[in-house]
């Protein structure tokens, strides 16, 4: 049963430009934080940039963050099979292209081992995190995780039971709770991810409270997913000052999620209505930035960060990834995309409709039934 959604809402360009930010905090951090404090840059360093950049870390789990949003918005039109195939298509081709790229430049990093074959092959699948196989480039891991936030969803969409998803919301958190009090065994980690579900859940439950799916419920297990962030992030800070061996503020990083939770409840109530040029090449260049930056980076600092300025040398390289990234969002997943996705929606049986989808008599019938059973138009209503 799909959830109610009787308001939609429209396509926001504050998104596009979050997304963006988020990949460029990431960015940031890898250049001036982790990079050089790992012997990764082969020299090159930044000191004005690394205070405020080893901070960058944060915008992973604000990715999540928004993937609970998005993909809880997408769901609502989807079957089962299309959202696995919209899925796929959004990030399989960019990851396939970025895979073999970034291995070849972990060649030219003396500190990365370079990947064997094997292990080429498995990231490929993407679920090498599942597999014990060590990911070719380090921001790999983060796609494993939204593969099980994906896996969840598709899940509930099989078995026709989206209506469920308080129940899954409630069964993520109170593992996240408990992995955090006092730990849980590796299989339910992996089923759960504690350390990122609560950011997964926030952004459902944030779509779910704008669209007026039982806002009580939906705020409740908001702030309950909002406090096992905080409690994440500045938990995570000790393990951060080891890795950059610098002070990482679990007070600033408390702070800074906050503000990114706030700001981002003001990004999908206000942002749809403010138009913002070029926001979808932004939105557009963040995912390949995302998946290409970390070892091409470490290559080019590596090979000429002795002998070019450091900052001369990261702004050509900041220009050349993005000019990069623009052509493979623009030539190649724009296209492929295009081409895909009627195949994907494609109504080649009664499994791949959606209730708008449906033939006039099925809708009819089924509606019929949806009345007789539950008294209301609707599966779920609030």
């Amino acid at each position: 049963m799909p959830l109610p959604h009787p308001v939609q809402p429209g396509r926001n360009p504050l998104l596009d430009v979050a997304r963006l930010l988020a990949a460029l905090a990431v960015v940031g951090y890898h250049y001036t934080a982790y990079g050089p404090a790992n012997g990764l840059t082969g020299g090159s360093a930044f000191p004005g940039l690394e205070p405020l950049f080893r901070y960058g870390y944060l915008g992973v789990p604000f990715f999540f963050l928004i993937s609970g949003y998005v993909i809880l918005q997408s769901a609502q039109r989807c079957t089962a099979l299309q959202f696995a195939g919209l899925r796929a298509l959004r990030l399989y081709p960019a990851y396939w292209l970025a895979v073999p790229i970034a291995a070849i430049a972990a060649h030219a990093v003396p500190a990365i081992d370079p990947p064997s074959l094997q292990t080429l092959a498995i990231n490929l699948t993407m679920v090498q995190g599942y597999l014990a196989t060590p990911h070719v480039d380090g921001v790999y891991w983060t796609l494993t995780v939204e593969l099980m936030f994906y896996a969840w969803v598709f899940g509930l969409l099989l078995v026709g039971r989206l209506d469920w998803l308080p129940v899954l919301a409630v069964a993520l958190l109170a593992a996240a709770t408990v992995h955090h009090s006092l730990g849980v065994p590796r299989a339910i980690y992996l089923l759960t991810q504690p350390d990122w579900s609560p950011y997964f859940v926030a952004g459902c439950t944030l779509y779910c409270w704008q669209t007026r799916i039982h806002r009580r419920v939906s705020a409740a297990l908001w702030c309950w997913a909002l406090m096992l962030c905080l409690w994440q992030a500045t938990a995570a800070a000790a393990h951060m000052s080891s890795l950059l061996d610098a002070t990482v503020s679990t007070t600033a990083s408390g702070v800074l999620t906050g503000l990114a939770f706030v700001g981002f409840v003001a990004v999908v109530q206000s942002g749809r209505h403010v138009a913002v040029p070029l926001a979808g090449l932004a939105g557009a260049l963040s995912y390949p930035l995302y998946l290409l930056h970390q070892n091409v980076g470490y290559a080019v600092f590596s090979r000429w960060g002795s002998s070019v300025d450091d900052t001369l040398l990261g702004v050509l390289l900041l220009a050349a990834l993005l000019v990069v990234c623009a052509g493979i969002a623009l030539l190649f997943e724009a296209p492929l995309r295009r081409a895909l996705r009627p195949l994907v929606l494609s109504p080649t049986g009664p499994w791949f409709w959606t209730r708008d989808d449906q033939p006039q008599g099925v809708r009819a019938r089924r509606s019929a039934a949806d009345l007789r059973r539950t008294g209301t138009s609707g599966a779920w209503r609030h």
